[in-house]
């Protein structure tokens, strides 16, 4: 069996499977949606606006979400806390993976016995 045959077979199941299908289309989406934050977001999440406080959701257009207790704008503040929770997880998995990696190499070089557990 070739391995563009075997690589489109992985594809194809990959494909055919709709909850894992589902589940990577909203991982994107909401990476993406995370990253063009300034673009999407309706309005500063930092301005404090006190005529606005506690619109309920889809009462005003301007804010589909609603508005906080000081009057902020709620899609706009998940959307700008989307990117901080993004960035503290690339942060943890990027010192994982070194962490294990310089492991793993202390490891290999010194001998299986050098760390024990």
């Amino acid at each position: 069996m070739s391995r563009s045959v075997k690589r489109q077979s992985l594809f194809s199941r990959f494909s055919r499977h709709r909850p894992r299908c589902s589940a990577r289309i909203a991982v994107v989406l909401l990476c993406l949606s995370a990253f063009f934050a300034p673009a999407l977001a309706p309005h500063d999440p930092l301005e404090l606006d006190t005529k606005v406080r506690f619109y309920a959701p889809l009462v005003d257009l301007s804010f589909p979400l609603g508005t906080d207790e000081l009057g902020r704008d709620t899609l706009s503040r998940l959307l700008y806390g989307g990117r901080i929770s993004l960035t503290v997880g690339l942060v943890a998995m990027a010192t994982t993976v070194l962490t294990g990696a310089v492991i793993g190499l202390v490891s290999g070089f010194y001998g299986a016995g050098s760390i024990r557990c």
